[in-house]
């Protein structure tokens, strides 16, 4: 099961990656809050091909996302 779940998201981040990737000449719109979350979800590509899929979620993912909503709160308009 475990194994399943890394698969799939290993997959859906190599899919993401490459859309990602694939207009480095568009120019960048994301917001702040944006990049960071995509930096944790770059972090836990290498760490789910590293370790336990889970265990990096827990450990790594989630602690990574919560600073970037600390850092990064939604505008209310």
């Amino acid at each position: 099961m475990k194994h399943k779940i890394a698969l799939s998201l290993v997959t859906a981040t190599l899919i993401f990656g490459s859309v990602v990737y694939a207009k480095p000449k568009a120019p960048d719109t994301r917001t702040e809050k944006q990049k960071c979350l995509d930096s944790c979800e770059a972090k836990a590509l290498i760490c789910i091909l590293a370790l336990d899929p889970i265990q990096c979620v827990r450990d790594i993912v989630e602690p990574c996302k919560r600073k970037c909503e600390e850092k990064h709160p939604d505008k209310v308009q």
